[in-house]
């Protein structure tokens, strides 16, 4: 992963399955955090927003801030 300056993730369908984590992803999340390799949360679900997003997936585990989710089509 030398090569990688970054990572966009995809929220549906890559850490979660619905409303359901996908297994390991939290833990892939914290890798890379623990890695120092930069990641940007991304969704084409527009009716979150940024805030809902960090506090729904921490709900689920997933340790984040606003910082990790890209800006959203909201007002936040």
């Amino acid at each position: 992963m030398k090569n990688y300056k970054g990572f966009l993730i995809d929220i549906d369908g890559v850490l979660l399955e619905g409303d359901k984590p996908i297994a390991g992803a939290a833990e892939a999340l914290k890798y890379l955090r623990t890695r120092g390799l930069p990641y940007v949360l991304v969704s084409g679900v527009t009716r979150f927003s940024k805030v809902e997003i960090v506090q729904r997936l921490g709900g689920m585990g997933f340790e984040l801030d606003e910082n990790d989710v890209a800006n959203t089509f909201s007002n936040d």
